[in-house]
């Protein structure tokens, strides 16, 4: 078949009839300009040339018909129509010097035929650029290699449209520098199909449709063949549409190796969302199930004002979430469910009405570290677990380093269990760590501050140690080297740290070791509460200091099962230890075998006390007599 030559970006290139023959050239256009000597020559398509006259002033002064640089060449043919000191080209279809095709100058009744007509002539081989507003009709499908890139003033007006651009199983797409207004947030800039991979979309502007949706159709029972991959979105800018519908401005279902960066989203439904199945283990989410979603980095975007949920993903594995500042979603900010590999790292999360950063169901080592979380309304969750009934799958949850508040409020974290929870090192102001499953296995509560300045509207705990399951062995619980004080008077009834067990079936071992409290109306409580007289519930209470209350620490065994309380070693902010002396209240049960000692033992006394039968307050006999 013969073949013509054109000239791109330089250099010869050959390209079949069928192309060039649906190029939309005459042989008389344009096809490139230099400066001969005082001369512009102009080169057209089909080879022939024309001295277009002089074009050197004096000493490059503007003359009447000055073109003084090559630069200026290619902004002549760029702009078409030129000043008196240009030479007078028509509105061109591609510029001479750069290669690029201009779709502003391509004929067509809508917006949409000219940018489909521009890239046909590109042929995935050079960039498209539009410079102009275009008005879109019907969506435009792109090609493999196709780069468009535009004046952002321009608008391209979407309407109602459900796409302007489709990805149809291509590779090698760039969009960027673009601006676009649509009707509807249902609307999507860049539908990308099966197989697509390589987008790349930056530094455009949307003002009411949503940036990209990957793989429509997709269920999880096809969702690993043929899926969209190796995608990035940066430095666009969008703004949704208030009370649209229940879509995401980037919607990214069965899609791997992607990076979300620098972005700026606010008002749409969703903000970020990816999707490797449904997480409900009714559903697709049980254990053995692949996630089909993955290798995901989002960092560093501002995502604010949104209907539901900030950045969240369902079934995703190797997802990186950090640097972000999420705010103001009605439902979560951050949230990953039923993600294997996760970290939250170094985010500002606020005002998630059901939580800041949350997970849901059955995930597996998921790490949310340094991170400023902040709730301003009252009772609502900071950082939470969201689980369904007694399972065991939601394992390995690690929170650390985080800075989590509640502003002018008192608010939560915790809520439902998992069967490895580890909350080390974490600073908390008006916030309190409650539990309000059964579905514990390890909890380690450790090395947190807890700060309260503000008067709670009812009675609340500042740490709580709960329900476990699995036996002492499987199921360990401790809340150990934790400081927690209360700056302001808390109403009566609101503990430090409560350890409640209430297993049917398990003997189970929660320890409350070397806290300091301080502020609260009572320190330390435990409770037991099982059901099971065959059961006993353990309870350790050692080398913590407390605070002025009294008694200090309180014992409740309000179930049928049975319970043990081992105390040793604590003191009170004076330094006295606790109790001071033999119990004569009865307050608080004691086992036999429990001992205290004395501050100050004298001579001709004894240097402390034992129990030797159970009770409230119980006997006791003093031990360690001492010469007088």
């Amino acid at each position: 078949m013969t073949k013509y030559l054109i000239s791109v970006d330089a250099e010869t290139m050959q390209l079949p009839e069928s192309v060039l023959d649906a190029l939309p050239f005459s042989p008389s256009t344009i096809e490139d300009g230099t400066v001969v000597g005082d001369n512009l020559v102009l080169t057209k398509l089909d080879g022939s040339t024309k001295v277009a006259g002089n074009v050197r002033g004096p000493a490059g002064a503007d003359g009447a018909n000055v073109l003084p640089t090559q630069q200026a060449i290619a902004e002549a043919v760029a702009a078409g129509v030129a000043d008196t000191r240009y030479a007078k080209l028509p509105t061109p279809q591609k510029n001479a010097l750069t290669g690029w095709f201009h779709a502003d100058g391509f004929a067509g009744a809508t917006g949409d035929l000219k940018v489909k007509a521009a890239v046909i002539a590109a042929a995935g081989i050079a960039p498209v650029y539009i410079s102009g507003a275009l008005a879109f009709a019907t969506a435009v499908p792109l090609l493999s290699g196709t780069h468009l890139i535009g004046n952002p003033n321009a608008v391209i007006d979407m309407g109602s449209l459900a796409s302007a651009f489709t990805a149809p199983g291509i590779s090698d797409v760039l969009i960027e520098g673009l601006k676009f207004a649509g009707t509807t947030s249902t609307s999507v800039v860049l539908l990308a199909t099966a197989a697509a991979s390589n987008i790349t979309m930056r530094r455009n502007v949307l003002q009411g449709p949503r940036l990209l949706s990957t793989n429509p159709g997709v269920t999880y029972a096809n969702g690993t063949a043929a899926i969209c991959t190796d995608i990035t979105i940066t430095d666009n800018q969008c703004t949704g549409i208030v009370g649209g519908p229940d879509l995401a401005c980037v919607l990214i279902p069965y899609t791997r190796r992607v990076t979300i960066t620098n972005n700026r989203i606010s008002l749409y439904r969703h903000g970020v969302q990816f999707w490797g199945g449904n997480s409900n283990p009714a559903n697709d989410g049980v254990v053995v199930n692949a996630r089909k979603c993955g290798d995901l980095v989002i960092t560093g975007n501002l995502v604010y004002d949104i209907g539901m949920g900030g950045i969240w993903g369902s079934m995703g594995e190797n997802v990186t979430i950090e640097g972000n500042t999420v705010r103001t979603c009605g439902d979560v900010c951050i949230d990953v469910e039923g993600c294997w590999n996760v970290s939250i790292a170094g985010n500002t999360a606020k005002d998630g009405f059901n939580g800041c950063i949350t997970v849901f169901f059955y995930n597996r080592d998921v790490s949310i570290t340094g991170n400023t979380v902040v709730q301003t309304n009252a009772g609502r969750l900071t950082v939470g677990i969201y689980n369904s009934g007694d399972n065991t799958q939601n394992k390995g949850i690690t929170i650390s380093g985080n800075a989590i508040s509640g502003v002018g409020v008192m608010a939560q974290f915790g809520h439902d269990g998992a069967s490895d929870i580890t909350v080390v090192g974490n600073t908390f102001r008006n916030v309190y760590i409650k539990w309000d499953a059964t579905n514990f296995r390890i909890l380690n509560i450790s090395n947190n501050t807890l700060t309260y300045d503000i008067v709670a509207a009812e009675a609340f705990t500042a740490i709580e140690l709960a329900r476990p399951r699995g036996g002492a062995r499987t199921a360990p619980q401790i809340a150990r080297g934790n400081v927690i004080s209360s700056l302001a008077n808390q109403p009566a009834g609101s503990v430090g740290i409560h350890a409640i067990s209430d297993s049917f079936n398990d003997d189970n071992l929660q320890q409350i070791l070397g806290n300091n409290i301080g502020g609260f109306p009572i320190d330390i409580q435990v409770t037991q509460n099982s059901a099971n007289t065959g059961r006993t519930q353990n309870f350790q209470v050692e080398d913590n200091v407390l605070g002025t209350a009294t008694p200090g620490i309180v014992r409740n065994d309000t179930g049928t099962g049975k319970s043990t309380l081992r105390t040793r070693g604590n003191l009170r902010h004076n330094g006295n230890p606790w109790p001071e002396a033999i119990p004569t209240d009865t307050t608080l049960a004691w086992d036999a075998g429990t001992r205290i000692e004395y501050r100050a033992p004298a001579a001709g006394g004894f240097t402390g006390a034992v129990c030797t039968t159970a009770g409230s307050p119980g006997v006791w006999k003093q031990f360690g007599s001492i010469a007088a």
